[in-house]
């Protein structure tokens, strides 16, 4: 039998963040696997004994509701858990003992994203995330690159297979945006604090952005005349969506992808990415990120290394150029809205047919 595990009790602080794993959920259920459900534990201060005692039960809820598990059986989780315990390879090493095959698709790895960090926080990092990731059977990593480093890392290439692209999944999808018009404008969508992406506020003067999401802040915008902020959105309804190109970009500057978001580029696959994808936006995106191979090899985009370069290429790309993106683009929106990529990756390890 084929299982995956959901997980409760998340859900009052679910944003546009939950969108990955409320799509894995529903592709893992759509495809006819089993849920486990096991309900999260939270501690309910933040003092050391709290926090020990609720991964102590998260562990333990974790462990019960895994019993019904045979020999044989396949089990898919999201890592890393919403609620995580430093337990979890206890009960992976357990599972592997019973010889249920683990399957688990990375959203995040915290150790190469957090590197600017203490000795202490490195080691728990690692201990978390890479000796906690070996004990898994097969892993679902975002791309080439993350594969690579993982290898450097000590993990086994056969057990390591990449997704290429998140799966955004869309019901009734409808767009205003229309294959006949360029308008040139480019798309900004997520998070938009100036901590995260403080690009956003000293955008290039010679590009129009329309900017969608939460934490923006507009008065530390020093570009503002072309930038139109249009407030933040279900991330369940891309109709509204305005613009020819969405950014994918991060950090602190318009001259490269710098600081723990910008780098952290090089080996992610940014789930915005599968929403432009979703919206059939051709993306604009650092050539330095782990996603630029996939986004040209596929003519889904163009990619950059400032964002200084971004009115020259699109005031010399043609209206032929871009329609050819965007038939590219359009094909590919309809795999990632259905699901495609992550049905692919379990086809290629033989859980399903």
């Amino acid at each position: 039998m084929n299982y995956y595990l959901k997980e409760k009790g998340y859900g009052i602080e679910r944003n546009a963040s939950s969108k990955p794993r409320d799509d894995f959920d529903r592709i893992m259920k759509n495809m006819g696997f089993e849920e486990i459900e096991y309900e999260t534990v939270i501690s309910k201060n933040e003092n050391i004994s709290s926090r020990v005692l609720a991964n102590i039960k998260r562990f333990l809820s974790l462990k019960k509701a895994t019993e019904i598990l045979s020999k044989g059986d396949s089990l898919v989780i999201q890592y890393p858990l919403f609620r995580p315990t430093f337990f979890m390879q206890n009960l992976i090493k357990n599972l592997n003992k019973r010889k249920i095959k683990t399957i688990c698709i990375i959203h995040d790895v915290n150790y190469f994203r957090y590197t600017n960090v203490n000795l202490s926080r490195k080691v728990w990092l690692y201990y978390n995330d890479i000796y906690s990731l070996k004990k898994y059977w097969k892993i679902f990593v975002h791309n080439n690159s993350m594969k690579n480093l993982l290898i450097k890392n000590g993990f086994s290439k056969e057990n390591l297979v990449p997704i290429k692209i998140f799966d955004y999944l869309i019901d009734d999808f409808t767009s205003n945006l229309n294959n006949n018009i360029y308008d040139g404008k480019i798309v900004i969508a997520g998070n938009l604090d100036p901590s995260k992406a403080k690009y956003c506020y000293n955008l290039p003067k010679n590009v129009n952005f329309n900017l969608y999401g939460t934490n923006y802040k507009r008065e530390v915008n020093t570009s503002i005349e072309n930038v139109n902020y249009c407030g933040s959105f279900s991330p369940d309804d891309l109709s509204f969506l305005n613009g020819s190109f969405g950014l994918v970009w991060d950090g602190d500057s318009i001259d490269t992808c710098n600081g723990q978001f910008g780098e952290y580029l090089r080996v992610n696959n940014p789930h915005k990415a599968s929403l432009y994808l979703a919206a059939g936006l051709p993306i604009i995106i650092w050539k330095k990120a782990a996603l630029y191979e996939f986004i040209s090899k596929n003519n889904l985009g163009i990619g950059v290394e400032t964002l200084d370069e971004v009115g020259d290429i699109l005031s010399n790309m043609s209206l032929g150029e871009y329609n050819r993106m965007k038939k590219s683009v359009t094909n590919y929106s309809c795999l990632v809205r259905k699901g495609y990529f992550l049905k692919q990756a379990l086809k290629k390890i033989g859980i399903i047919a």
